[in-house]
């Protein structure tokens, strides 16, 4: 069939050009962000009230800040929410469908906002302790007590000193670790809060009969003439030097052998003219179990105070906190210390 198109006959059809649609209005999400989120709870109490002089003085502001509130959440939203009918106001369909989710959604702000509690019954999980095995000697037991007779369900996870001690804290593998007060000096630039807990002071430790024994109280010079044995723990300290020796100042000590396990340090002494300078706690358990007697000496006293460090990023974590501030306090309920 030939078509009339334009003064000659054509087989081709044309077919009529598309309306041109409108471009589709592009939508703009609101963002979270542009959103005054103190809104809410006035938006909250006005659909509940349905008045906004009863949501002023619920949420204890004046009338004219509760009626500037309402204009800005009709224009963010779109809507009158209230409208006035006969002598009062009533939502409008919109604000009806928004009760009960808007309940809810401040309900789960609150919950989220609000601070984490910790009943020490209930819980469970595991603390793990970094310490040397000298202080943990000296310190696990109040922390079993501790746990065992408020927080049954938390284990007690103690491991040696690890290298990079400060690392392992901050990525949350080592919750607390047992350090005199010194060693922290060692760690820098890293930062760890500390709480002390015990002090310590040295004394030298020697086998029963030892002719030091013959002496109520020692001198630098009586002991430089005897082999010593040193305890180092060489995963945190770092320092060349250590504090015994500097407190020596001139005196030289002729050191045997270095121990990282202060706890065979006594066991090396036995039944030889060796000796070593270690917190009296342990020359005091030691003693009352093994051939081993000690004395004081003065200038390597050297006081120390021996705590808990932990990571800034756990202060302020319920669990911890409450571990913190209990175990100073069962600390202290031992005659020990």
């Amino acid at each position: 069939m030939l078509w009339w198109q334009g003064g000659f006959y054509s087989d081709r059809v044309i077919m009529p050009a598309a309306p041109k649609l409108p471009a589709p209005q592009r939508v703009i999400p609101m963002l979270l962000r542009n959103v005054n989120l103190n809104l809410l709870p006035i938006l909250r109490t006005l659909l509940k009230t349905r008045s906004v002089s009863a949501t002023a003085n619920a949420l204890a502001m004046s009338q004219p800040a509760a009626s500037d509130a309402l204009a800005k959440l009709r224009d963010l939203l779109g809507d009158q929410l209230l409208v006035r009918i006969g002598g009062g106001m009533k939502l409008t369909s919109r604000a009806e469908s928004m009760i009960e989710e808007l309940e809810q959604l401040c309900g789960n702000l609150e919950e989220f906002l609000r601070p984490d509690a910790f009943d020490p019954l209930r819980a469970t999980g595991e603390f793990v302790v970094a310490s040397s095995d000298i202080h943990s000697f000296m310190l696990a037991r109040p922390m079993l007590d501790l746990l065992g007779a408020e927080a049954p369900g938390i284990k007690l996870h103690l491991i040696d000193l690890p290298i990079g001690l400060t690392a392992k804290m901050a990525a949350r593998e080592v919750a607390f670790a047992l350090l005199p007060d010194f060693v922290l000096n060692d760690l820098a630039p890293a930062p760890l809060r500390f709480a002390p807990l015990v002090t310590l002071k040295n004394v030298v430790l020697m086998r029963r009969g030892h002719p030091l024994a013959a002496k109520e109280v020692l001198t630098l010079n009586d002991v430089a003439h005897y082999p010593h044995v040193r305890f180092r723990p060489d995963a945190v300290v770092t320092r060349p030097r250590n504090r015994l020796d500097l407190a020596a100042g001139d005196v030289k000590f002729n050191i045997v052998a270095r121990s990282a396990q202060m706890m065979l340090v006594p066991h090396l002494v036995i039944g030889s003219d060796q000796i070593a300078v270690v917190p009296r706690q342990l020359c005091e358990a030691m003693a009352a179990v093994y051939p081993l007697e000690f004395r004081p000496i003065p200038p390597l006293e050297l006081a120390t105070d021996l705590g808990l460090a932990w990571s800034p990023i756990f202060d302020s974590d319920p669990a911890h906190r409450w571990f913190r501030t209990s175990l100073i306090a069962e600390v202290k309920k031992q005659p020990s210390f």
